[in-house]
């Protein structure tokens, strides 16, 4: 069916052309030139998960009750007591409840501190008289957010993606028409300033203004690097370098609770990760331009000094032959499509709808899942800081097992497969009981280690299964899409409230119901990367004839 000794599938319409992933190969397919952009994007990596993820430290609501007047001495106004058992009710999950406390009984004239001194079926607000637990600043107690008020912590990361979401096709505009490298300095830059000003923040209204802003201007990042990396890596380490940039990814999550545990103030937090991002001002001069966009572009000379650069670094020679065929194909291609001034998301849309749809789909249920086993591991009992670590050192193996399953059964079915077991997961979780503490923890890191193998593999599958002149636009699009799972991944603590088992019910049938759509797209291991939208139509299509062919070969073997 394929070819494996050239990675290339042999029914593809440009397995005959000489591309770029030729070129690849002779100036080094992971040389110093890769090595040096791996290093680069490692730090992006840093900047853009304390951009997704610090408002679970910076904004999450403090552990604090309410001050029991009779029990609470004034000198010693500590958070665990032992009364607290018979004089603070417990909420559905199993805690302590922050805004109420058990009522005095009737009888009880002399106020004492005993268990008999409380009426446990009548409880009674507190007001603004609470103890709290932690010495920990976080936007809640600076800015006096609780209660019936903690919906303002939530909508914190639900308005940060929003910035995303909206950010995330004007990034993928201005990528097509004005390059990777430009939008990636220019928009990190703008948000390493405004999360440097948002740590002055005298305001809720201030601080959530400018987490939206900031989330605007970054919103790329991530894709941005993924996609530059998967087209300067060759095809024989593609796979490899990808899932190496998920690691990095886990790592500096951990890095993050590592950060807020030793510096648990928000203020200090925002400014120990935003300061040296204002290093994004300088990459125009030492980050290459996608080589894939130059050529789509016709920007020929840029491409072949970028690549010059590349062998000489990897101490590889680049023979003027070789140029010349890429440049002679390239201008082959561009040719055919006829798409260098088309507007090429409009004209993908026409070709491939359903493609597209479910595609983004697939990626807002990865992402809801992703961000809800995220969020939710600050919300387990015990030690927020040492949960968040757990849950973002178990990407580590997830992403392992993404590199292990990705070639060997497909992108299709192993995605089919990590989302099918994710909902498994979930609803597992729901029958657990809240006080079961270490088993919710490890049904929660077994499912962020599947919903992890299936992002990863969903990265690789999308940066595919598009075409070049389109990939930036079409990818952009579907990361926006995801980026409403991200928007209401924050509200399922609010929606718990209501109702404690609707949050999970809600994660299982998305991942069921993505497990089911993502059988439709189509099988894209060992196929080359498409360059026009003509060619990236005929992988479907070209599948199908694979399949066909190969069911014939199998039955008249048998006969």
């Amino acid at each position: 069916m394929f070819s494996r000794e050239d990675g290339r599938s042999k029914r593809s319409p440009e397995s005959r052309a000489f591309g770029l992933d030729d070129i690849l190969v002779e100036i080094g397919q992971f040389g110093k030139f890769q090595f040096c952009f791996f290093l680069l994007a490692f730090i992006f990596i840093i900047f853009n998960t304390t951009l997704q993820y610090g408002f679970v430290f910076t904004s999450s609501p403090v552990v604090y009750r309410c001050r029991v007047p009779e029990c609470d001495e004034s000198q010693s106004l500590m958070y665990e007591k032992p009364w607290i058992h018979f004089s603070i009710p417990k909420n559905p999950g199993g805690h302590f409840e922050k805004c109420q406390r058990y009522t005095l009984n009737s009888t009880n004239d002399q106020k004492s501190c005993s268990a008999e001194s409380y009426d446990r079926k009548v409880g009674i607000d507190c007001g603004n008289d609470f103890i709290f637990r932690d010495g920990e600043v976080t936007i809640s107690n600076e800015f006096e957010i609780f209660c019936s008020d903690e919906w303002k912590l939530s909508m914190v990361g639900t308005l940060g993606n929003l910035g995303q979401f909206l950010g995330i096709p004007l990034g993928g505009f201005f990528s097509d028409r004005y390059g990777c490298t430009k939008v990636l300095a220019f928009g990190g830059f703008l948000s390493a300033i405004t999360g440097l000003v948002r740590s002055f923040s005298p305001s809720y209204f201030i601080f959530t203004t400018l987490i939206f802003l900031d989330n605007l201007f970054s919103s790329t990042i991530y894709g941005t690097v993924f996609v530059l990396a998967l087209e300067i890596i060759g095809p024989k380490f593609r796979i490899r370098f990808g899932s190496l940039l998920r690691l990095c990814a886990g790592f500096s999550k951990f890095l993050l609770a590592v950060v807020a545990k030793t510096y648990p103030n928000w203020r200090l937090i925002e400014r120990i990760f935003y300061i040296p991002a204002l290093a994004f001002v300088i990459l125009p001069w030492i980050l290459p331009e996608s080589l894939r966009w130059l050529l789509s572009q016709g920007e020929e000379e840029k491409a072949v000094l970028t690549l010059k650069n590349a062998a000489r670094i990897n101490k590889r020679k680049l023979s003027d032959f070789s140029i010349g065929k890429l440049l002679a194909s390239n201008r082959e291609r561009l040719s055919l499509g006829e798409e260098k001034k088309q507007s090429h998301l409009r004209e993908a849309f026409k070709i491939f709808p359903r493609r597209i749809i479910n595609c983004s789909l697939c990626w807002f249920a990865n992402v809801f899942l992703f961000y809800g086993f995220t969020l939710n591991s600050v919300l387990l009992g015990g030690n927020k800081y040492n949960n968040f670590m757990y849950i973002s050192l178990i990407e580590i193996p997830g992403t392992i097992l993404a590199f292990l399953t990705i070639n060997r059964y497909g992108r299709r079915f192993s995605l089919f497969g990590y989302l099918l077991m994710t909902g498994i997961c979930v609803t597992v979780i729901m029958f657990v009981r809240p006080d079961h503490y270490n088993l919710k923890l490890m049904l929660n890191l077994l499912g962020k280690m599947l919903i992890t193998a299936s992002s990863h593999t969903l990265y690789v599958f999308t940066s595919e299964i598009f075409p070049t002149n389109a990939r930036s636009g079409l990818f952009a699009f579907c990361l926006m899409i995801g980026r409403i799972g991200s928007m209401v991944a924050p509200q399922m603590s609010i929606l718990e409230t209501y109702s404690f088992s609707a949050p999970t019910i809600l994660l299982a049938s998305s991942a069921f119901l993505s497990s089911y759509m993502v059988l439709t797209l189509p099988e894209t291991n060992d196929e080359v990367t498409p360059i026009t939208l003509q060619v990236g139509d005929k992988i479907e299509e070209t599948d199908v004839n694979i399949e066909m062919e190969t069911k014939e070969k199998h039955f008249v073997t048998n006969i």
